[in-house]
């Protein structure tokens, strides 16, 4: 069975699960990921029926994939940002920030996880512009 499929599925719950969750927060530094996240999910919509294809071509999903991975760095990096900075204010919604940066660390295996299966199936010089060398097992 083609794992992809499930694994694009459960990083696209994921986004959503923090996009739903984070919808009324509109501080410069949410709105920062959150902007990120909808891009992200977007591209994984798009993603979602090549990857269910046997036949999978690098060319039908490098540019989406691309986009997934560099939007998870946003993202992420906002997000962390978002709870020091709820946690210096004293806010009460640091509760849900820390939350959602557990969130964001599901995303990131469900991301490792989909460069294992694509360094499977595609040369490391296939994958090396689309895929961050961090998320690379060649690299790591």
């Amino acid at each position: 069975m083609n794992e992809l499929p499930t694994c694009v599925h459960e990083l696209a719950e994921l986004t959503d699960s923090v996009l739903q969750r984070t919808e009324q927060s509109h501080d410069t530094l949410a709105v920062l990921f959150r902007t990120a996240l909808k891009e992200q999910r977007a591209a994984l919509e798009r993603l979602t029926p090549p990857m269910r294809d046997d036949d999978l071509a690098m060319e039908a999903i490098k540019t989406d994939l691309s986009i997934v991975y560099h939007d998870h760095e946003i993202a992420d990096a906002n997000l962390r940002s978002w709870v020091r900075h709820l946690g210096w204010a004293g806010d009460p919604r640091l509760q849900l920030a820390r939350e959602m940066a557990a969130l964001s660390a599901e995303m990131k295996k469900r991301l490792e996880r989909i460069a294992a299966l694509l360094e499977e199936r595609f040369r490391h010089d296939e994958l090396k512009y689309v895929i961050p060398s961090f998320y690379d097992k060649v690299m790591r």
